[in-house]
């Protein structure tokens, strides 16, 4: 029982590494004003060119996987991709697997 409590603890200690990261990239990114504007004098703002680097790294992506590598809420991260898809950067299809999930590619 030793060892599984042993690889719990250290998932548990994994997660708030991260946790700590991310809070401090928010926290950091907020300072320096990397929220309020565009982004490299793009018509995206930073949280909109982290998407569409992650979009870029593949030929596809589901909406769940996209939002829990990104970790952003789900209802912002649907009309950063409708803009997306009105832009032309994006296309949105129902996912041949599961008709519930988006595809975006």
């Amino acid at each position: 029982m030793g060892a599984v409590a042993d690889v719990a603890a250290g998932d548990d200690v994994r997660d708030a590494a991260v946790a700590a990261v991310r809070e401090f990239n928010r926290f950091y990114t907020n300072v320096i004003g990397l929220l309020r504007g565009k982004y490299l004098d793009t018509p995206y703002s930073l949280t909109e060119s982290r998407l569409l680097f992650e979009l870029g790294q593949r030929e596809a992506s589901e909406v769940t996987d996209l939002r829990r590598v990104v970790d952003i809420d789900p209802g912002y991260l649907s009309r950063i991709l409708a803009r997306f898809e009105s832009d032309g950067l994006v296309v949105r299809e129902r996912s041949a697997a599961d008709g519930r999930r988006q595809v975006i590619g």
